[in-house]
C-alpha cells in the first residue's frame, strides 16, 4: 500500500485512538472475504449431501442411525456323515462398515437350528466369509474358518455352499482333523434382522 493511500484513508475515516494500522485492517478484510467463502463452499456441500439423501434414502440412511444393524440367515446342512447348522452372519456397525462372519451352532435354540449328529456333534466352528455372491439358485459362499469339539484341536476347513433357500455343500478339511470331507444338501431355515 502507498503513503498516498494511507493518506486518501486517514482523510476518509474519522480518527482513532492510536495509531492507524491499515495493513492490518486490509489483512483483516481478506481473511473475512476467505471465512465467508468457507462458509458458502460448507452451505454448498450441506445441499448436495442432502439432496443426494433424498433421492436415494433419508439422511439418516446415509449417515445411519447411530446403532448397528444385523442380519442372520440360518442353513440346516445334511451330509452324507452328519447333520449341522451354519448360521452367517452380516452386521454393519454405526458408520455403515460391514462385517461377516459364519459359525457352526451346535446346540439348537435359534429358530431353525437343527441337532447336530455324525460327525458334527459337540463341533462348534466360526471364520470369516471369503465370498459370497449371486441370488436364489446362483447364490454361492465360500467359507473358511476353523471347527473343533471340546478338548481338540482346531481344525482349518473351507465350506462351499451353492443354491438358496435350498442347496448343496461341499465340506473339505484343509488339515487332519476330526472332520472327514463331506458334502450334502442345504436349506436356509430363517433369516432374522
Amino acid at each position: 500500500m502507498s503513503e498516498l493511500d494511507r493518506a486518501s484513508l486517514d482523510r476518509t475515516l474519522p480518527p482513532r485512538s492510536g495509531s492507524a494500522d491499515w495493513d492490518e485492517v486490509l489483512r483483516g478484510a481478506g481473511r473475512e472475504r476467505r471465512g465467508r467463502r468457507l462458509v458458502g463452499l460448507v452451505a454448498a456441500v450441506l445441499v448436495l449431501v442432502v439432496g443426494t439423501a433424498s433421492a436415494f434414502g433419508t439422511v439418516r440412511d446415509l449417515f445411519g442411525n447411530g446403532k448397528p444393524h444385523v442380519q442372520r440367515s440360518f442353513y440346516t446342512s445334511e451330509g452324507k456323515r452328519g447333520s449341522f447348522t451354519v448360521r452367517i452372519l452380516f452386521m454393519s456397525d454405526a458408520a455403515g462398515d460391514p462385517t461377516r462372519g459364519w459359525r457352526i451352532l451346535p446346540e439348537p435354540g435359534w429358530y431353525g437350528v437343527v441337532p447336530a449328529t455324525g460327525q458334527y456333534v459337540q463341533v462348534t466352528g466360526r471364520g470369516p466369509i471369503v465370498r459370497m455372491g449371486g441370488h436364489a439358485q446362483a447364490w454361492n459362499a465360500r467359507l473358511v474358518g476353523f471347527m473343533s469339539r471340546p478338548g481338540e484341536a482346531k481344525q482349518r476347513v473351507v465350506i462351499t455352499m451353492k443354491g438358496r433357500p435350498k442347496g448343496v455343500f461341499v465340506l473339505t478339511p484343509l488339515q487332519p482333523g476330526i472332520l472327514k470331507r463331506d458334502s450334502g444338501t442345504h436349506e436356509r431355515t430363517a433369516t432374522m434382522g
